[in-house]
């Protein structure tokens, strides 16, 4: 490489004295992380800036391919310097050093060395060459994600690269590619699409994600929906086994009140989990609404029960005793109701009739249709958030 005497690397222009073209071109070789609860992701990307600087000669290159430049040579020339927006700067990391090489336009003719040079070689003119810079990055950036519609949300998160402040003044950075070669799965995210573009000397681009449902149905959605079967079982215990089916569905709703307190906690720093909360809200009022309604059908049948047995004493007592008045007295006092053309099928039978119908088949209706909207809708939002981003 030559370089003249009155070379200056902290300015760059082309030869009309206007601003260069800095082409860059972007590739994502992997996303490393992607915290939710924290806001962050980290990606990792290769980029590669293309140039041109007429100052500059280049003696005997290889004009077949990359020729590298060393690091003296690199520090004594302008080259592009790159900032990174939204990073936390103490957690970026250089997976690499820059590497600059230049290489040789198609169909460009070198310039036989003068009698200056103390050996023949062939000189090629900044205007004929490229000069790339490539190297590879990490860091944390900042994304802002909504959990509201978790496990349904789609999020999308922003890069932002800029030239110093100092050299925006001198080139026009154009983003020339950008290329995904990463995972597109990253833990429970999907990576859905990458979109990048060029305003000025900023660089912006946006990573669109979408959850993956399959965490939620394991971790949430099968736990609470076998628990409740469990305890629907207990409808068709016999009235015998009645406190087991009580104890079976107190155990079900602690564990699904650790399950909620334990979500809670994990969504402490979101601004709201307002899908997941309504699924564990529906879960868990299941084994409750259980226990009052089974407790009120055994209250009800032991009612019909002791109605059933003074009723027998009424019908003996009043034939044998001459003022049944006083058998009348006694049986509203210790049953609350006064019996007076009682049909064969009575009020707390019917009541006892409802409640199991509710119990056995009209939850467990809604509980599906409840699992059946639930999913529609968030699939339903989840395609419309994708759709708007594309």
């Amino acid at each position: 490489m030559i370089i003249d005497s009155n070379y200056n690397k902290d300015i760059i222009s082309d030869q009309s004295k206007q601003n260069i073209d800095l082409f860059v071109d972007l590739i994502i070789t992997d996303i490393i992380t992607i915290e939710d609860t924290e806001n962050i992701f980290r990606p990792s990307f290769e980029i590669t800036f293309q140039w041109q600087d007429y100052r500059l000669r280049f003696q005997n290159v290889d004009s077949q391919k990359q020729n590298m430049l060393k690091s003296f040579e690199v520090a004594q020339i302008w080259e592009p310097i790159l900032l990174l927006e939204d990073v936390n700067q103490f957690n970026r990391d250089i997976l690499s050093d820059k590497k600059v090489s230049v290489s040789v336009l198609n169909n460009a003719q070198p310039i036989h060395a003068d009698t200056s040079f103390l050996y023949n070689s062939y000189i090629y003119y900044g205007n004929s060459t490229i000069l790339r810079a490539k190297m590879r990055q990490s860091g944390f950036f900042v994304c802002s994600f909504s959990m509201m519609w978790n496990p349904f949300d789609v999020q999308k998160c922003s890069i932002k690269f800029s030239i110093d402040e100092g050299q925006a003044q001198f080139v026009n950075l154009k983003l020339s590619s950008i290329i995904n070669t990463g995972p597109k799965t990253v833990q429970q995210f999907n990576l859905h699409s990458v979109h990048f573009d060029s305003n000025g000397n900023i660089m912006h681009g946006n990573i669109v994600i979408d959850r993956e449902i399959s965490g939620f149905i394991i971790t949430t959605a099968a736990p609470t929906i076998i628990a409740n079967m469990i305890g629907h079982a207990t409808n068709f215990f016999g009235d015998h086994l009645f406190d087991a089916a009580v104890g079976v569905n107190l155990t079900i709703l602690l564990v699904l009140t650790t399950m909620l307190v334990e979500i809670a906690n994990s969504f402490a720093q979101a601004d709201g989990f307002y899908m997941t909360a309504t699924w564990m809200f529906v879960s868990l009022m299941l084994p409750f609404f259980e226990v009052l309604l089974q407790t009120w059908r055994e209250v009800l049948k032991m009612k019909e029960e002791k109605v059933k047995n003074y009723e027998k004493e009424y019908k003996n007592e009043k034939a044998t005793i001459e003022i049944p008045e006083l058998v009348d007295a006694k049986m509203q006092r210790v049953t609350g109701w006064f019996p007076v053309s009682r049909s064969s099928t009575s009020w707390n039978q019917r009541k006892i009739r409802l409640i199991t119908l509710f119990l056995e088949k009209t939850k467990v209706v809604g509980y599906i249709l409840f699992i059946i909207i639930f999913f529609a809708v968030g699939f339903v939002r989840k395609e419309m958030e994708l759709k708007r981003y594309e």
